[in-house]
């Protein structure tokens, strides 16, 4: 039995999508020149769930129904963590290996296992997905730019990391966009410290460019809250997280 894995030729996505970005600057031993150093990046068409997986296996001529086939893939991962925290490694007929490994250094030779290390689980593609991959073409497209939040700060746009209990304050960033219609979790959010609970937050403006006046959606208590921007890229969930607390005074 042939179980190679092969993307059909008559695909519309059989390319993959990448852009070329600088990831090293170095100056020439010899010359003394600047030399700049560039790498391709794939840029991910988007995220399927098991549910759009299980979808496209069934769609392979297979007569099992889809929903047991999601059924079968959301248990994959508690099988593979049993599986491998019992010494094996998990082979999926060629497609990919998972194994366990032991994290983090052991200070001599007759050392054992302490709480410094951890134990966890590698993942390697198998034979079969590498065959796969000679018959994969590749598309060059534009560097995507992912959303970054650079600051928050109170209405007179001075103060770092502190907001008032009027819920009023200033964002400063890139990208800082989001879908709510196509997807109704994102936007941004303030989430208590202790209890996670989340506030979510309206855009009242854009004030000029990778600058934006938001407002919570209910009254704020005095206290350390989080704040991030819930989002899509390239049609995966994405977080960008403010990088510090942001205090409510």
């Amino acid at each position: 039995m042939d179980n190679r894995i092969l993307i059909p030729q008559t695909s519309t996505k059989q390319t993959v999508p990448y852009s070329v970005v600088r990831n090293a600057v170095y100056r020439d031993g010899n010359t003394g020149e600047k030399v700049e150093m560039y790498t391709a990046r794939v840029q991910s068409r988007g995220t399927l769930n098991a549910a759009e997986l299980a979808q496209r296996i069934h769609d392979k001529n297979i007569t099992i129904p889809a929903d047991n086939i999601e059924s079968v893939l959301k248990n994959m991962g508690v099988v593979v963590a049993e599986v491998c925290s019992e010494g094996y490694n998990a082979d999926f007929n060629g497609f990919v290996t998972f194994r366990p490994s032991i994290k983090g250094n052991i200070a001599t030779a007759d050392g054992a296992v302490g709480t410094t290390n951890s134990l966890i689980i590698k993942a390697a593609a198998g034979k079969n997905l590498r065959v796969a991959n000679k018959n994969a073409g590749t598309e060059k497209v534009d560097a995507m730019t992912l959303p970054k939040i650079a600051s928050v700060k109170d209405l007179s746009g001075t103060t770092e990391g502190q907001i008032s209990t009027a819920g009023m304050f200033i964002v400063e960033g890139k990208s800082l966009t989001f879908d709510a219609k196509t997807y109704p979790g994102d936007g941004f959010v303030l989430t208590d410290a202790d209890s996670g609970t989340e506030i979510t937050c309206s855009l009242l403006r854009k004030l000029k460019a990778g600058q934006l006046l938001l407002k919570a959606d209910k009254a704020l208590q005095a206290g350390t809250l989080k704040f991030a921007l819930k989002t899509h890229v390239a049609g995966g969930a994405f977080t960008a997280a403010y990088k510090g607390d942001v205090t409510v005074a």
